[in-house]
């Protein structure tokens, strides 16, 4: 205990790389044998401890610091809703308006315009559902935002906390991208640059909505919605040659333009009230 106590940081890491990658691929692989055993298939069910790691360290770690207290006061600030719409505007229209902004820019506006505009909602719509409770929102940003990134700024600026969080959160897909295919889709050098404005501006979101985690799972979620939406309706465009990496290196270019401007307007704070939460320095 005097350990947890004195080291969270350290625990929350260990904790999400052990919950995801050892206890993850284990019960994936049983699992899966399970499923074969009766004759079944249904794959999405495999992998859902390897979704859910760094939410479930983060769950942990609360529990082992501050007790009950530390759970409730996680949860709460999942359903804390109460935020400016401009907030919850850029949290769910930005990724995808990135996302297009740069197909645009590569030349496919062709390819755009034979997409159906109801298909393509809607095909956003089901992926922002899927990855708002299943991955990247609630699986990963209960950690990320919700336990770490408070804990860092006991110690540094939003700014800086960002940044470790950053490596963090790009370290943690490290192995992901060792063990399977996942670079061909989504290069990893690229990912490894996008990765830092990306927390920067989740960062701004968590502090600016009043420390709510809703905005960042929400920005988390269609992130994830609006890569797997345009591998679907645009199969011709992304499995052409030469789509990557040049395509993500430009996104990353345009999650940095609005990193820079949060910047600009918010400065190292990203938002951060000047008077300290209670409840967030005992966790």
């Amino acid at each position: 205990m005097h350990f947890i106590r004195r080291f969270p940081i350290a625990l929350f890491l260990i904790a999400a790389f052990v919950i995801t990658y050892v206890g993850g691929i284990t019960a994936y692989l049983l699992l899966k044998k399970a499923q074969a055993f009766i004759g079944t298939d249904v794959a999405y069910i495999n992998d859902w401890l390897l979704k859910f790691g760094p939410s479930i360290a983060g769950l942990l770690s609360a529990w082992l610091v501050a007790g009950s207290r530390g759970i409730r006061d996680l949860l709460g600030r999942v359903i804390r809703w109460r935020a400016a719409p401009y907030l919850y505007l850029i949290a769910v229209v930005f990724p995808p308006a990135a996302f297009l902004l740069v197909l645009l820019l590569r030349g496919h506006a062709s390819e755009l315009g034979g997409v159906a505009p109801v298909a393509a909602l809607g095909m956003f719509a089901m992926q922002m559902l899927i990855h708002t409770f299943v991955g990247g929102g609630l699986g990963e940003e209960m950690g990320w935002r919700g336990f770490l990134l408070p804990r860092l700024c006991e110690r540094y600026s939003p700014l800086i906390a960002s940044l470790w969080v950053a490596i963090a959160w790009f370290a943690w897909h490290v192995p992901g991208y060792l063990l399977t295919d996942k670079a061909e889709a989504d290069p990893i050098l690229p990912f490894a640059v996008m990765v830092f404005p990306m927390s920067i501006v989740l960062t701004w979101l968590y502090f600016r909505a009043g420390e709510s985690l809703l905005l960042p799972v929400l920005m988390h979620a269609s992130i994830n919605a609006s890569f797997y939406s345009m591998l679907l309706l645009l199969p011709q465009v992304t499995q052409s040659a030469g789509f990557q990496p040049t395509y993500d290196w430009m996104l990353a270019g345009v999650w940095c333009v609005l990193a820079v401007v949060v910047l600009a307007v918010a400065g190292r704070q990203l938002g951060r009230s000047a008077v300290p939460d209670p409840i967030q320095s005992t966790l």
